[in-house]
């Protein structure tokens, strides 16, 4: 031992490779799991931005069909027409198909006006939610099936909500 210290040559070069390779190898090591912190983060953060969106594009459209007067159903009970009892005039629920500049459930009505059923706040770059839906008359029931999915089309949340108009006086 003494005589290693008083030596003043210093390092070998097998004894440089060694502490060469055992920094590389934690480096490596802590470059991988920063890795993976990363990719569950990222999973994480789009399950919960999913569960906002799904929870209030449910509580959009929940409303809608609750307080909906004078559906009609008639031409096509999976797109009913109906007078929302927010706007005061006939609406309906498609999908956007991209041609429009808007994105996600858009309220359409007779006059040729679309408008997102969401603001853009509301919807991240990364998710779209859109909707299936039907009205059953005799049970006087609309039945909603709301997906979000991501940009490339995925499925990643869906949600079946059933809700009966209280406003319903008279179906067309």
């Amino acid at each position: 031992m003494r005589s290693r210290i008083k030596n003043k040559k210093g390092f070998s070069i097998s004894e440089m490779l060694m502490v060469v390779m055992i920094l590389s190898l934690i480096i490596v090591m802590l470059g991988s799991g920063v890795m993976v912190v990363k990719n569950s983060y990222e999973k994480i953060t789009l399950k919960a931005e999913a569960q906002t969106l799904l929870s209030t594009t449910i509580t959009k459209v929940s409303d809608e069909f609750r307080f909906a007067k004078y559906v009609n159903a008639d031409d096509n009970p999976k797109a009913a027409k109906f007078v929302s009892g927010n706007l005061g005039y006939e609406i309906w629920f498609k999908n956007d198909d991209g041609s429009s500049g808007m994105k996600g459930i858009l309220i359409c009505n007779n006059a040729g006006v679309s408008a997102q059923l969401l603001t853009d706040k509301t919807m991240t770059s990364r998710l779209t939610p859109s909707i299936e839906y039907q009205y059953d008359k005799d049970n006087r029931l609309f039945t909603a099936t709301i997906t979000i999915a991501t940009r490339d089309n995925d499925k990643f949340l869906e949600q079946e909500i059933k809700v009966k108009p209280i406003n319903n006086r008279k179906e067309s």
